[in-house]
Protein backbone atom coordinates (compact mmCIF):
# COMPACT_ATOMS: atom_id res chain seq x y z
CA UNK A 1 0.00 0.00 0.00
CA UNK A 2 1.93 3.28 -0.97
CA UNK A 3 -0.26 6.59 -0.52
CA UNK A 4 1.73 9.80 -1.94
CA UNK A 5 0.28 13.54 -2.09
CA UNK A 6 1.91 16.10 -4.16
CA UNK A 7 1.36 19.61 -4.35
CA UNK A 8 2.65 21.94 -6.97
CA UNK A 9 2.57 26.01 -7.87
CA UNK A 10 3.78 27.74 -10.80
CA UNK A 11 3.90 30.94 -12.48
CA UNK A 12 4.41 31.95 -15.84
CA UNK A 13 4.50 35.84 -18.13
CA UNK A 14 4.02 35.73 -21.38
CA UNK A 15 3.42 38.26 -24.31
CA UNK A 16 0.91 36.34 -26.63
CA UNK A 17 0.95 34.84 -30.35
CA UNK A 18 3.33 36.42 -32.99
CA UNK A 19 -0.13 35.82 -34.60
CA UNK A 20 -2.16 38.56 -33.68
CA UNK A 21 0.15 41.30 -33.89
CA UNK A 22 -1.46 42.48 -36.55
CA UNK A 23 -3.04 45.97 -37.15
CA UNK A 24 -6.21 47.04 -38.69
CA UNK A 25 -9.12 44.30 -40.12
CA UNK A 26 -8.10 40.29 -41.04
CA UNK A 27 -10.56 38.23 -42.40
CA UNK A 28 -10.45 34.89 -40.64
CA UNK A 29 -13.31 33.00 -42.07
CA UNK A 30 -16.35 33.38 -44.37
CA UNK A 31 -18.49 35.75 -41.47
CA UNK A 32 -15.22 36.77 -38.92
CA UNK A 33 -13.08 39.44 -39.33
CA UNK A 34 -10.59 40.37 -36.50
CA UNK A 35 -9.41 44.14 -35.90
CA UNK A 36 -6.11 44.31 -33.82
CA UNK A 37 -3.95 47.01 -32.92
CA UNK A 38 -0.54 45.43 -32.85
CA UNK A 39 -0.34 45.14 -28.95
CA UNK A 40 0.33 42.03 -27.40
CA UNK A 41 -1.42 40.04 -24.85
CA UNK A 42 0.93 40.54 -21.55
CA UNK A 43 -0.52 38.09 -19.22
CA UNK A 44 0.63 36.34 -15.95
CA UNK A 45 -0.57 33.04 -14.54
CA UNK A 46 -0.62 31.68 -11.31
CA UNK A 47 -1.62 27.63 -11.42
CA UNK A 48 -1.80 25.27 -8.69
CA UNK A 49 -2.39 21.90 -7.75
CA UNK A 50 -2.67 18.91 -5.17
CA UNK A 51 -3.08 15.17 -6.34
CA UNK A 52 -3.60 12.39 -3.51
CA UNK A 53 -3.04 9.15 -5.29
CA UNK A 54 -2.97 5.30 -3.68
CA UNK A 55 -1.31 2.51 -5.35
CA UNK A 56 -1.23 -1.15 -4.44
CA UNK A 57 0.31 -2.98 -7.16
CA UNK A 58 -0.16 -6.76 -5.06
CA UNK A 59 -3.97 -5.68 -5.42
CA UNK A 60 -3.69 -3.72 -8.70
CA UNK A 61 -5.59 -1.25 -7.20
CA UNK A 62 -5.16 2.65 -8.16
CA UNK A 63 -6.83 5.83 -6.95
CA UNK A 64 -6.21 9.21 -7.46
CA UNK A 65 -8.16 12.61 -6.36
CA UNK A 66 -6.93 16.27 -7.90
CA UNK A 67 -7.45 19.96 -7.16
CA UNK A 68 -6.09 22.49 -9.56
CA UNK A 69 -6.51 25.98 -9.45
CA UNK A 70 -5.50 28.78 -12.32
CA UNK A 71 -5.66 32.58 -12.39
CA UNK A 72 -4.78 34.50 -15.39
CA UNK A 73 -4.73 38.29 -15.82
CA UNK A 74 -4.64 39.70 -18.96
CA UNK A 75 -3.95 43.47 -20.66
CA UNK A 76 -5.93 42.74 -23.33
CA UNK A 77 -9.92 41.83 -23.60
CA UNK A 78 -11.62 40.93 -26.70
CA UNK A 79 -15.01 42.61 -28.13
CA UNK A 80 -17.16 40.76 -30.14
CA UNK A 81 -19.16 42.76 -32.70
CA UNK A 82 -22.24 41.01 -33.66
CA UNK A 83 -24.09 42.06 -36.83
CA UNK A 84 -27.55 41.51 -38.14
CA UNK A 85 -25.98 39.69 -41.20
CA UNK A 86 -24.52 37.20 -38.91
CA UNK A 87 -21.48 38.38 -39.02
CA UNK A 88 -18.78 38.89 -36.87
CA UNK A 89 -16.33 41.48 -35.59
CA UNK A 90 -13.69 40.94 -33.01
CA UNK A 91 -11.68 43.62 -31.83
CA UNK A 92 -9.27 44.05 -29.05
CA UNK A 93 -9.18 46.69 -26.04
CA UNK A 94 -6.36 47.65 -23.87
CA UNK A 95 -8.02 46.81 -20.66
CA UNK A 96 -7.24 44.81 -17.45
CA UNK A 97 -9.20 41.17 -16.91
CA UNK A 98 -8.54 37.79 -14.97
CA UNK A 99 -9.36 34.48 -16.06
CA UNK A 100 -10.56 32.07 -12.83
CA UNK A 101 -10.09 27.92 -13.36
CA UNK A 102 -10.90 25.15 -10.90
CA UNK A 103 -10.91 21.87 -11.49
CA UNK A 104 -11.62 19.07 -9.48
CA UNK A 105 -10.62 15.35 -11.25
CA UNK A 106 -11.41 11.24 -9.63
CA UNK A 107 -10.00 8.53 -11.32
CA UNK A 108 -10.13 4.39 -10.13
CA UNK A 109 -8.68 1.25 -11.71
CA UNK A 110 -8.78 -1.95 -10.69
CA UNK A 111 -7.46 -5.03 -12.07
CA UNK A 112 -9.05 -8.70 -11.49
CA UNK A 113 -6.60 -11.45 -12.27
CA UNK A 114 -9.29 -14.36 -11.81
CA UNK A 115 -11.43 -13.02 -14.23
CA UNK A 116 -8.63 -11.29 -16.20
CA UNK A 117 -10.69 -7.53 -16.57
CA UNK A 118 -9.13 -4.07 -16.14
CA UNK A 119 -11.89 -1.76 -14.56
CA UNK A 120 -11.34 2.14 -14.67
CA UNK A 121 -13.67 4.91 -14.08
CA UNK A 122 -12.77 8.83 -14.29
CA UNK A 123 -14.51 12.24 -13.35
CA UNK A 124 -13.44 15.28 -14.12
CA UNK A 125 -15.64 18.67 -12.91
CA UNK A 126 -13.52 22.14 -14.27
CA UNK A 127 -15.61 25.72 -13.20
CA UNK A 128 -14.49 28.71 -15.30
CA UNK A 129 -14.97 31.76 -15.40
CA UNK A 130 -13.50 35.11 -17.72
CA UNK A 131 -14.61 38.44 -19.16
CA UNK A 132 -15.40 39.82 -22.59
CA UNK A 133 -17.06 42.43 -24.18
CA UNK A 134 -20.42 41.65 -26.27
CA UNK A 135 -21.27 44.45 -28.35
CA UNK A 136 -18.97 46.97 -26.04
CA UNK A 137 -21.00 45.41 -23.27
CA UNK A 138 -19.18 44.44 -20.29
CA UNK A 139 -20.18 40.71 -19.36
CA UNK A 140 -18.65 37.83 -17.38
CA UNK A 141 -18.50 34.73 -18.65
CA UNK A 142 -19.21 31.30 -16.27
CA UNK A 143 -18.58 27.79 -18.13
CA UNK A 144 -19.21 24.42 -16.49
CA UNK A 145 -17.39 20.92 -17.66
CA UNK A 146 -18.05 17.68 -16.48
CA UNK A 147 -16.50 14.79 -17.98
CA UNK A 148 -16.91 11.37 -16.78
CA UNK A 149 -15.32 8.49 -18.63
CA UNK A 150 -15.20 4.47 -17.96
CA UNK A 151 -13.06 1.62 -20.10
CA UNK A 152 -13.17 -2.36 -19.57
CA UNK A 153 -10.63 -4.64 -20.73
CA UNK A 154 -10.64 -8.06 -21.01
CA UNK A 155 -7.61 -10.12 -22.30
CA UNK A 156 -8.13 -13.96 -21.66
CA UNK A 157 -5.34 -14.52 -24.50
CA UNK A 158 -1.91 -13.04 -25.48
CA UNK A 159 -2.72 -11.95 -28.88
CA UNK A 160 -6.45 -10.70 -28.04
CA UNK A 161 -7.68 -7.37 -26.10
CA UNK A 162 -11.20 -7.15 -26.18
CA UNK A 163 -12.01 -3.16 -25.08
CA UNK A 164 -14.76 -0.98 -24.68
CA UNK A 165 -14.74 2.75 -23.83
CA UNK A 166 -17.22 5.32 -22.75
CA UNK A 167 -17.00 8.79 -22.60
CA UNK A 168 -19.56 11.81 -21.34
CA UNK A 169 -18.68 15.10 -22.06
CA UNK A 170 -21.18 18.56 -20.67
CA UNK A 171 -19.85 21.46 -21.97
CA UNK A 172 -22.69 24.41 -20.01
Amino acid sequence: NCWELRASNAFKQSLGSLGSLHENYMLYNYNSIQQRDGKLNESDSWNSSIIAEYKNAIKARFVNFGYNYSWTENTLLNNYLYNADASTILQVVERKNNQVSHGLNAKFSQYFSKTKFNLEVGIHQQWMAHAQLLNNNFIQVKNELTSIHAEIKYRKISWLTLEYKYNWLNYI
